[in-house]
């Protein structure tokens, strides 16, 4: 089913034009700061809620020819209150001849799109949707390479039939979108009541985000914050950091566990429980710790053993292996229009490049050569292909 436009904009259905407004100026300073133009480009992408509502928007400000949005029932809305939101939106930036939404994706649909983005309603992009993709179609992940889920996307099936598949480097120069991870981590406390004010903190830090976070922990007045990381071990203690271990449930890191009050996680890529399963044994902490309480930002514990023995543990409910509990659009619509501005420019280069004639590989290494864009590792590509 194809959505019809309202007649026009419904400022009931909208409550603060000023957000409109806020909204827009971000999109087009943020379209300025990376020179995006999808001019002559058709995007597929989501009609969602929240802050992600203006990804569609982002790319008809930045002259996409057509922009083509699929939207489905979620935990986040219903369809019809998501469509009715979208298109009194879309009337009041004027772009309701512009983009169309639909509450499913045909062959015939897939196949005009340019640029495909990796937002939760298009995904899974699945080994049916890619053989419908015409051969110079391109996909931006909107996020890191390491953040990747092979049930997003298929990737054997993409490299197979020849298409591009970059991500976006989110701490590139022009547009830093990682440090909000620092923000979210303060917000994250606040929301839930938590103080971390002359606390001890254990933090498991895997990844990029982690550097942000820290600064952020330390600034808000921990007693101690001390770190176990396999990945960024070296980097860590060069800034500084205090590094106990490679492991959670490392013997070494006891001492520390004891006297702990808030273990923060933040492993993915690495996609083993932390807490549970092979990690930190649930029974070992209840001995040595039964009262601290567990922070999941971006990682993966046995929620149902840790509730059972009576931890705290936030978010309350599991995300799922390798998805956040929480997402920067606690944080306003900045962030996310910047990341999905980012998101969208990757699709840009890649298409342009894919355009010319290039092969899948070649327009990928080429593309690469911007700050922006980010290729899988060595590894990932062994694993996938």
């Amino acid at each position: 089913m194809t959505y019809g436009n309202i007649d026009k904009f419904n400022q009931n259905d909208f409550e603060d034009i000023n957000t409109l407004e806020s909204a827009k100026k971000i999109i087009q300073t943020s379209i300025n700061k990376v020179n995006l133009d999808l001019s002559d480009l058709t995007i597929l992408t989501e009609a969602a809620t929240g802050h992600w509502i203006y990804t569609p928007f982002i790319a008809a400000f930045a002259n996409a020819s057509s922009i083509i949005c699929v939207t489905r029932d979620s935990k986040y809305g219903k369809s019809k209150e998501i469509v009715k939101n979208f298109m009194n939106i879309s009337q009041y930036f004027g772009f309701q001849n512009k983009i169309r939404v639909y509450d499913n994706l045909s062959s015939e649909l897939i196949q005009q799109a340019d640029i495909v983005t990796n937002s939760g309603l298009v995904r899974p992009i699945d080994k049916k949707f890619i053989n419908s993709m015409k051969k110079s179609a391109v996909i931006s992940l909107m996020w890191e390479p390491w953040e990747f889920r092979e049930s997003d996307i298929d990737i054997k099936t993409c490299w197979k039939n020849d298409i591009s598949i970059l991500g976006v480097n989110e701490t590139n120069e022009l547009m830093n979108c990682m440090d909000c991870a620092g923000d979210l981590i303060l917000q994250i406390l606040k929301i839930n009541n938590l103080s971390i004010k002359n606390k001890n903190v254990i933090f498991v830090a895997e990844n990029k985000s982690a550097f942000y976070i820290i600064e952020s922990l330390l600034s808000a007045g921990v007693a101690s914050l001390v770190c176990v990381s396999e990945i960024f071990d070296k980097q860590l203690r060069e800034k500084g950091i205090k590094v106990i271990s490679s492991r959670l449930s490392d013997s070494s890191v006891e001492p520390f566990l004891k006297e702990c009050d808030f273990i923060i996680i933040d492993s993915i890529p690495i996609k083993n429980k932390i807490i549970g399963g092979d990690g930190l044994k649930i029974s070992k902490l209840k001995e040595i710790s039964p009262k601290l309480k567990i922070i999941v930002y971006f990682g993966s514990v046995d929620y149902l053993e840790l509730k059972k023995s009576g931890f705290e543990c936030y978010p309350e409910q599991n995300p799922g292996d390798q998805h956040m509990g929480w997402t920067a659009d606690l944080l306003g619509s900045k962030i996310i229009i910047e990341s999905n501005t980012l998101g969208l420019k990757v699709g840009e280069i890649l298409s342009r490049l894919r355009l010319k004639g290039l092969s899948s590989r070649a327009t990928e290494l080429e593309a690469v050569k911007s700050p922006l864009c980010l290729d899988f590792s060595e590894d990932q590509r062994k694993k996938y292909s």
